[in-house]
């Protein structure tokens, strides 16, 4: 049940990423993100799992935070509730799920285990690419996606550091 808690956080972070718009905030919100996915993933999978996966994260995030900062490095840091406000949503929908009870949340579980996307995968299991690894390469995927569309945001500005000026010289 605790890690249905972890899920609606990182659910809730992934949205926040979304919201902001400063790239400082971005680089807190990511850097969260990945905090929040590795320990999910090392909770359900394998500890060491969740610590390269953080480690491997970490680097890209380094790289990524740099370049976006030097680019748009003269904005002002504006904080805002939106983050807040997707985060405790989905932390009560956790916290909800958590009320429900073990028949409920069985019953959940057995229904999205069933479903046609997890036997594309096929019956023979090993290796890297599991029947129980599927929905974390899912996730995995859908958290790059959502930081792309993030950093994305950010660089593509009318009056930001990538817009189009002339040069004047006197």
């Amino acid at each position: 049940m605790s890690l249905m808690v972890v899920f609606c956080m990182l659910v809730g972070v992934m949205f926040g990423v979304l919201v902001v718009f400063q790239p400082l905030s971005l680089g807190v919100m990511v850097v969260l993100m990945s905090v929040v996915s590795s320990f999910f993933i090392g909770s359900s999978v394998s500890c060491w799992y969740g610590y390269m996966l953080f480690m491997v994260y970490v680097g890209g995030l380094l790289v990524m935070f740099i370049y976006v900062a030097s680019l748009a490095s003269n904005l002002m840091f504006v904080g805002g509730m939106g983050v807040v406000g997707c985060f405790l949503v989905l932390l009560g929908s956790g916290a909800y799920w958590m009320s429900l009870g073990k028949s409920s949340y069985a019953s959940v579980v057995g229904y999205f285990g069933d479903s046609g996307f997890v036997s594309l995968v096929g019956s023979s299991g090993g290796g890297i690419m599991e029947k129980s690894m599927v929905w974390g390469y899912v996730g995995l995927g859908a958290l790059l996606l959502v930081v792309l569309v993030g950093v994305v945001k950010i660089c593509y500005r009318c009056d930001g550091p990538l817009r189009p000026f002339s040069l004047y010289y006197a």
